[in-house]
């Protein structure tokens, strides 16, 4: 997700929360239970994408919230259905989720920063354009800080169960609250190689309200809770079972096979197969018209499946595509698999 965030000069401060809308009111309700009467900040959309417009989100609204510490708490309006019913699914209302974010807040800061706002429009945007929908324990690189512009270590999102705002049934169907949480990009590493929610756990123990603040170092810049993450990354192995990726391609034929993937995705499959595939847990690469799953076996081979490439992964081979596949570009042949290749480009 290049340029996931920047600032947004045009989201303008709105004025009153207008809406006659059964979706938009069951989300107030969840908020009023936490903040009661509290009249929060709203921005606006124009125009929203049920009005024709590319936007997908109809608002945001920002609480100032004093538990823990203070902080914004920034809730989207528009990823489910505020209005009347549409979608054929009746337990879920559209995408089943709304965003929230929340973020440490100086006593002096009258309304949070525009890149806050900006990244959760960028983020419902990547759910309502792809149909991917965020849930507790995906996680992403922002391949650069979070936040345009700003000194700040957190370069990747981790997402978790809002702590405040449990799922509730609307007359639309049911929303999950989802919320964005910065960390840095040696904590996202230790995420795909060990497991997102287990993460999630070490980083409550700290803050249990997940509050994203751009001057948080790395957790596991203490020698103690990084030796504790190792040792519990060799123990368990890693939980991220596929990657998704719109740069896969798979050409050959019975005797020769090649994978060309990119960069980013060449990274994760040399890392991952420490945690899945020794651990004797497959590991899958998906494209939007192919698949190619990595399966442990005692004899390397490939075959097809359908749409499906699979390929039979002994240890050696595991060992051989950790050892040397990597963000490098390159081309990357295996002893454990001869006509078996990995371009990465």
């Amino acid at each position: 997700m290049d340029g996931m965030v920047g600032d947004d000069e045009e989201t303008d401060l709105a004025g009153d929360i207008a809406t006659a809308s059964p979706g938009w009111e069951a989300i107030e309700a969840a908020l009023r239970d936490v903040y009661g009467d509290q009249q929060p900040l709203h921005w606006g959309s124009d125009p929203a994408a049920r009005l024709g417009g590319n936007e997908p989100l109809d608002g945001i609204s920002a609480y100032r919230a004093e538990r823990g510490r203070p902080h914004w708490h920034l809730v989207t309006f528009g990823l489910s259905e505020l209005y009347r019913k549409e979608l054929e699914e009746p337990s879920i209302s559209g995408f089943g989720l709304e965003l929230t974010l929340r973020l440490a807040r100086p006593p002096d800061e009258a309304q949070p920063p525009r890149w806050a706002l900006a990244m959760l429009r960028h983020l419902a945007g990547y759910v309502d354009r792809s149909g991917q929908v965020l849930e507790p324990g995906h996680h992403l690189n922002a391949n650069g800080p979070i936040a345009r512009d700003r000194d700040t270590a957190l370069s990747g999102l981790l997402f978790v169960a809002d702590p405040e705002l449990p799922p509730i049934e609307t007359p639309n169907g049911r929303v999950e609250f989802v919320q964005a949480v910065g960390v840095t990009l040696d904590e996202l590493v230790a995420i795909e190689a060990w497991d997102s929610a287990r993460f999630a756990e070490l980083l409550a123990t700290r803050d249990p309200l997940h509050v994203t603040d751009l001057a948080r170092t790395s957790v596991l810049a203490d020698p103690a809770t990084a030796a504790a993450v190792r040792a519990a990354t060799d123990r368990d192995g890693s939980s991220m079972g596929a990657l998704s990726t719109e740069r896969l391609q798979v050409t050959g034929d019975g005797r020769a096979l090649e994978l060309a993937v990119s960069p980013q995705i060449a990274g994760y499959l040399g890392r991952l197969m420490h945690g899945r595939l020794l651990h004797e847990r497959p590991l899958t690469v998906r494209a939007p018209h192919i698949e190619v799953l990595f399966e442990p076996a005692p004899v390397a081979e490939w075959k097809r499946d359908g749409e499906a490439i699979v390929v039979d992964t002994t240890p050696a081979l595991a060992r051989e595509i950790a050892g040397t596949v990597g963000a490098r570009p390159g081309v990357y042949g295996f002893r454990a698999l001869p006509g078996f290749t990995i371009r990465v480009q």
